[in-house]
């Protein structure tokens, strides 16, 4: 083979091995600019030689290149006669491809650069995996910034806010909000709130109702929102998107928070230039969420467990777990409490400790048949605490499952009722004594009636004999006898609490200022009492002891409604009524009060317990607490003394209870030093008698008509209207007993006013609380006797009556 056939034959072996190359390979001619040389991966289906060099290279072919596009590899390449290296992107068709390109310098006889090799690398799938893997970089930091955080266990408020501040960074983005969803689903709470740049008005801590945004399209797609123009994007909603606009947002991304398949938040993402938001950057958003919303979850579930716990811990009721052997495992401190035995006791024993031979082993024995069988049961136990006395329990145990649903262990809540046990045993007792007192009181009211005639005719015989005659010890000893007996009838009315009042010219104020040094120590610490009492308080006719009574079972109330402490304030003050069911108590009639006026900071009362306040026995307090008598005890003493007491409540809001009392001038200690003056008043008037017991009408009579006037009488209020029309109302005064058949004084008294509003009346009742009966009748011109009377004092009443 000759010289020139083996340069050739090395050609053609060259120019295969260029070929053999998957990359793009040409030589250029640097003087014109000429492919001199290309291989297959570099030609494709053009025909490179003698075609300019400007070329985008890809791995099976190339393309021209804009002028200016791209740094020229030939020109640097001529330039500095050093080998280049570069990287263009170029888009082949229609996809931007990374082509890193290497240009070698050929250097001629003459020393300068004749040619140059380039060739081309498509580098595209390795810088996407150079991006991805610093994606994924950046989202692991970012991911572990709000692990960090969550592991804190400070709440997912920290959690937000971390992944606010970091997912806005990462993403370039000058606005960031986190926000959780109450557990009524109805308000939406921001909790972090990351700004950069321009100074905005912070959201944290504003609410907004869920209603009206886009809550319900994330609860149910459970994927990002995005709103490139989030101020006009109608589902948003108007006030969200006045918000955004507010806020100079533009452009907004919403991830929700999802736990166990329930939106519990969301994190909002805000652009302030109109941007399209990248799939990958929806996915790092969407990979922090998930952590976010997990985090969340975890802490919420921690929080949970923490207050489950306290709950255990501070219980009234006792708390114990045991193994399925009956071990105990656990005790709270209720246990120690209510049992005797702590921890260290209990714990690794068995609830056998606690048995005291009230009940047989069958007992025992059903109930852990019933535990045993997956049941719960549910019952009242006579156990006995380690000083060896004994208490009862309601118990209820269930048994505890794990995940698959076997039973792991047994839980015990029992509530000491010992106490409830004893005052329902008092509570019946109450009710017996209630029955017993309302016989007495009936007894006690019909005895009365019976008393007044026996002393009534005793005094009318004892007028007609001479101190020497020899019945007059005898009349003597008979109504001194009927006198005892209207004591007794006194005591068996005090044991009914219909007792007769000894009513007295009061000043609240006074009262007041005598019983608050006793008011302070029945306080708590943290009870802050004020007094305000009027100086210009007028006085009022009441039992003191009874009014005592009253104020210190409202304070006791107020007290009790206040066990975090609070104000209580009493306050004494007049009160005119000017118009019937106006004023603090609409019972009371039109007229002129002291109001005596006790109101705390305390919890209030409901609207369904304020219907039932003053029923006897009704009480809102716990067991152990309150009998329910002291506010229906406070109500009859008050309307026994001729008032009202109304209360003003709301839940949470604390209560005012109102004491309205008559404002009096005379008192009935002054009507009642009238009787000891010597000798009774004649008068010639005529009366009407109305008293159904006729033995005492027939003694009244007779008393009155011995005094000079004229009497008829009446046995019930018809029989009395009857009487009145026929003589046309020429009546000077009407004596009505108030209890009688058909019609009783009451209803008489109301015609009687209605038709005669001069009429004067005298009203007797072996009741006091019978003056409630007149409210809201004129009683300027009523006289009110409690039976027993003598009829003297019948015969007193009428002359001053009539004088008045």
């Amino acid at each position: 083979m000759g010289k020139v056939e083996t340069v050739l034959s090395q050609n053609v072996f060259l120019h295969k091995i260029i070929d053999s190359l998957t990359h793009p390979f040409f030589v250029v001619d640097v003087a014109d600019h000429m492919v001199t040389l290309a291989n297959s991966a570099a030609k494709g289906s053009r025909q490179l030689s003698g075609s300019v060099t400007c070329y985008a290279l890809s791995h099976d072919r190339t393309e021209p290149c804009q002028a200016g596009e791209h740094p020229c590899p030939l020109e640097q390449v001529k330039a500095t006669g050093q080998p280049v290296k570069m990287e263009h992107v170029h888009t082949i068709d229609g996809i931007k491809r990374n082509i890193e390109i290497h240009g070698y310098p050929v250097v001629g006889d003459d020393g300068r650069v004749a040619q140059m090799i380039e060739y081309g690398i498509d580098i595209t799938d390795r810088r996407e995996a150079e991006a991805a893997l610093r994606r994924r970089n950046r989202e692991l930091t970012l991911l572990n910034w709000v692990i960090a955080a969550g592991i804190s266990d400070q709440g997912p408020e920290p959690v937000m806010e971390t992944a606010c501040r970091e997912l806005a960074q990462a993403l370039d983005l000058p606005q960031a909000a986190g926000v959780l969803v109450n557990d009524e689903r109805t308000a939406a709470v921001v909790v972090a709130d990351h700004l950069s740049g321009k100074q905005r008005s912070p959201l944290r801590g504003q609410s907004f109702p869920v209603q009206g945004t886009p809550y319900l399209e994330l609860l149910v797609s459970k994927q990002p929102l995005v709103a490139e123009d989030a101020v006009r994007d109608p589902r948003l909603g108007a006030t969200l998107r006045g918000l955004l606009r507010a806020r100079g947002v533009s452009s907004l991304l919403m991830i929700p928070l999802v736990v166990e398949r329930e939106l519990t938040g969301v994190l909002g993402l805000g652009s302030e230039v109109r941007r399209v938001f990248a799939a990958e950057e929806l996915g790092l958003a969407m990979s922090v969420a998930r952590q976010v919303a997990g985090t969340v979850a975890r802490t919420r579930l921690s929080q949970t467990r923490r207050r489950l716990q306290a709950a255990i811990e501070q219980s009234s009721d006792s708390v114990v777990i045991t193994d399925l052997d009956g071990t105990i495992q656990y005790i709270n401190p209720a246990f120690e409490a209510i049992s005797g035995y702590g921890p260290a006791e209990a714990v690794g024993a068995k609830p056998s400790i606690l048995k005291s031979g009230q009940h047989p082993s069958e007992c025992y024995k059903e109930l852990w048949d019933c535990i045993s069988g997956g049941k719960v049961w549910r019952g009242r136990l006579v156990n006995r605490r380690k000083s060896g006395a004994l208490f009862t329990e309601d118990a209820v145990i269930s048994p505890i499952r794990d995940a698959e649903g076997s039973i792991v262990s047994y839980v015990a809540v029992k509530r000491d009722v010992t106490r409830e046990i004893q005052l329902e045993e008092q509570f019946r007792r109450a009710q017996k004594m209630e029955s017993i007192g309302r016989l007495a009181g009936g007894v006690a009211h019909d005895f009365n009636n019976l008393l007044a005639a026996i002393m009534g005719h005793a005094e009318l015989v004892l007028g007609s004999l001479v101190p020497q005659h020899p019945l007059h010890r005898d009349v003597t000893l008979i109504r001194e006898t009927a006198e005892k007996a209207a004591q007794l009838t006194r005591q068996l009315l005090a044991f009914a609490r219909r007792q007769v009042f000894q009513p007295q010219s009061l000043s609240l104020n006074e009262l007041v200022r005598d019983l608050e040094r006793m008011l302070r120590r029945l306080l708590d610490e943290d009870i802050e009492l004020v007094t305000k009492l009027d100086p210009e308080l007028g006085a009022t006719v009441a039992d003191p002891s009874q009014v005592e009574q009253v104020i210190l079972n409202l304070v006791i109330n107020a007290r009790d409604a206040m066990p975090d402490g609070g104000h209580l304030t009493i306050e004494t003050r007049n009160l005119s009524v000017e118009q019937a069911g106006s004023g603090p108590c609409p019972e009371a009639a039109v007229g002129e009060y002291v109001c005596l006026v006790v109101s705390d900071t305390g919890v209030g009362i409901s609207e369904e317990a304020r219907a039932h306040l003053f029923e006897p026995f009704f009480t809102t307090k716990g067991p152990g607490k309150g009998t329910g008598l002291g506010l229906a005890t406070c109500y009859g003493i008050v309307h026994q003394s001729g008032g009202c007491l109304c209360v003003d409540s709301q839940e949470g809001a604390g209560a005012v209870f109102n004491v309205v009392l008559p404002l009096v001038g005379e008192t009935e200690e002054a009507e009642r030093a009238t009787e000891s003056q010597a000798g009774l008043p004649q008068g010639t008037e005529m009366v009407l008698i109305v008293e159904d017991e006729v033995a005492l009408r027939e003694v009244l009579c007779r008393a009155v008509r011995r005094h000079g006037y004229e009497v008829i009488e009446a046995f019930n209020g018809k029989h009395a209207l009857g009487i009145l029309s026929r003589r046309r109302w020429d009546i000077d005064v009407v004596v009505t007993d108030m209890v009688m058949p058909e019609m009783g004084g009451a209803a008489l008294v109301k015609l009687l006013q209605e038709r005669n509003p001069e009429v004067k009346l005298i009203v007797m009742s072996g009741h006091s609380s019978n003056k409630a009966r007149l409210d809201g009748l004129d009683r300027r011109g009523i006289r009110f006797l409690e039976k027993p009377f003598s009829p003297a004092r019948l015969v007193r009443a009428l002359r001053e009556l009539l004088d008045a």
